[in-house]
């Protein structure tokens, strides 16, 4: 969670390394996607809603970072992604030698193909293409929030038929 302006706001964090390809957000609208310690990338959501531009500080637990890159296709509805290197995070979580996924890459093969391999060379790792990892978040989306939305969906229906029948029963008795 960081403080902006006197509210806790909670992100979503993503470490990647920075000398990598992989993790890094492709579609930087403003900045740079190369950031080393000590620097953020925002997404486009995130900063709008809060004010915050390149080069403002946001301060993260105990650590400031520098705002040095905005981009954009990182919003996930509830949640806006923000991506440090990867160093910063272990250091955030406060465990060495923990990550909660990689993102892998292949020259050659189906993406169904090399998850197998890496499947059975990983036995003990959750090894998803990508297909199957997009459905698994749709699933996500599905069962939290959206039956939430359907929810008022249904109550906002009922309130406006009633609405409604009472504004033409006072017409009528008028």
């Amino acid at each position: 969670a960081t403080t902006i302006r006197g509210s806790s706001i909670t992100m979503v964090l993503i470490g990647f390394e920075p000398q990598s390809e992989m993790g890094i957000p492709r579609t930087i609208i403003a900045g740079t996607s190369r950031i080393h310690n000590g620097e953020i990338i925002l997404d486009s959501a995130f900063s709008k809603r809060h004010k915050i531009q390149l080069g403002d500080k946001l301060r993260i637990r105990d650590t400031d970072f520098l705002v040095r890159g905005i981009c954009d296709k990182t919003n996930a509805t509830i949640a806006q992604f923000s991506f440090i290197t990867l160093s910063d995070a272990r250091d955030l979580i406060g465990v060495d030698g923990i990550v909660s996924f990689f993102l892998v890459g292949f020259n050659h093969g189906t993406p169904g193909q090399n998850a197998a391999v890496l499947g059975e060379k990983f036995p003990n790792v959750s090894v998803f293409a990508k297909p199957a990892f997009i459905n698994n978040n749709i699933v996500e989306l599905n069962t939290g929030l959206l039956p939430v939305v359907r929810t008022i969906s249904i109550f906002g229906t009922i309130i406006s038929a009633v609405v409604i029948t009472l504004m033409m029963y006072g017409s009528v008795v008028e």
